[in-house]
Formats: C-alpha cells, structure tokens, sequence
C-alpha cells in the first residue's frame, strides 16, 4: 500500500525579515487537503490536492513519525518490507523530517541529540533496536 503525505514546513527567519511571511496554502479542516493560491502568474488560481495526511507548518517532529513511520515500522517488526521517501526541492525540510534539525551531524559527532527533534530515522531505529 502506497500513503503519500505533504510537510509544510514554517517560514524561516530570513524569508520572515523579507516580509515573506504570508503562506500560499490553505489546509482543509480534514487534515488531507490542501489549496495552493497563487495571484502572481497568470491572475488568480487556486489548486486543490489531495494526500493521505497533510502536515501543517506547526507538526511536530513526533506528530508526523506517529502518522507515517510508525505504522511502517510497525509493519517491518512483523516481517513486511517498508519504505519510506522525502521528496522536495533544495530547502523544504526532507534533512529536518528524516534526521532532525542538525541532520546527522548530532549523531555522528557528539550523540548530543535533542530528542523531541529527532527525525524519523533514528525513531525509527530507536523503536527497531
């Protein structure tokens, strides 16, 4: 079974300085939905789509382990293959998501992690071992 989900990630501190603080996303109250609007090209369009969860800029590291990691590794413990992919363009969160805020360097270095900010690989890891 295939589940697709979308991270939005918060705007950072220098596109907030920029006065780029405006988001072009509306989220559906069904927490699967999601209206991108766009008034820059073309005139007004908006775009809907459609996942299996779709996390807002405030979800937290755990919130979105707990939707779409545990369940997979969940399934690994019972013999079944899982996978799981970040997509995005340069800057759109996949390090944060999979490793957290430092990606490997906390892990690699010093093992002075921020639990509440690990990412879905060492959760992952810490549930599997």
């Amino acid at each position: 079974c295939i589940r697709v989900a979308a991270r939005f990630r918060p705007v950072d501190t220098k596109e907030a300085e920029l006065g780029e603080d405006n988001l072009c996303v509306r989220f559906g109250r069904d927490g699967k939905s999601c209206t991108i609007v766009s008034d820059r090209t073309f005139g007004a369009k908006e775009v809907d789509f459609f996942y299996d969860h779709v996390f807002q800029p405030n979800a937290t590291q755990a919130d979105v382990y707990h939707a779409v990691a545990q369940p997979i590794v969940e399934g690994i413990i019972q013999g079944f293959n899982g996978a799981i992919l970040a997509y995005g363009q340069t800057g759109s969160g996949k390090t944060h998501t999979m490793l957290g805020p430092d990606g490997a360097k906390a892990f690699l270095e010093d093992g002075n992690v921020n639990m509440e900010e690990m990412g879905v690989i060492p959760r992952a890891l810490q549930e599997l071992l």
